[in-house]
């Protein structure tokens, strides 16, 4: 049987192990969200990109079509912004993935904290 002392003493080594995880999982919450708000103004600037190359392809297929020529599809210049516009969605994908890899990142973080913590401070027999 157990003293009270000893009772004492795990209620607090429990209650270090939890304030401890719960630090733990503040600070890699904090870098998830930083992360992800740095990654997410480079996407918004990729998506603005690809949006300028959208209308420059449009302004181009326009002016093309204003000039009374059918097959735009095989123009040079068509083909180039074509390019543009897919580096453009390569570009804004990246982040994208990126994000995700963070937020997977930061889950298996916490679960790891969270597996170590649930383990601490029991004996063996419990």
């Amino acid at each position: 049987m157990k003293s009270i002392l000893e009772k004492v003493s795990d209620v607090f080594k429990r209650y270090g192990c939890r304030s401890f995880h719960c630090f733990r999982v503040l600070i890699a919450w904090n870098l998830r969200f930083f992360k992800t708000r740095f990654q997410g103004w480079k996407r918004g600037a990729a998506r603005e990109e690809l949006e300028k190359a959208y209308g420059r392809l449009g302004a181009e297929v326009f002016s093309l079509y204003k000039n009374e020529q059918v097959d735009w599809s095989n123009s040079q210049l068509v083909q180039q912004y074509l390019k543009v516009i897919d580096n453009a969605e390569l570009r804004v994908f990246k982040f994208d993935d990126a994000i995700d890899r963070i937020n997977a990142d930061y889950l298996k973080k916490k679960q790891d904290i969270t597996g170590k913590c649930s383990t601490a401070g029991k004996e063996p027999g419990e």
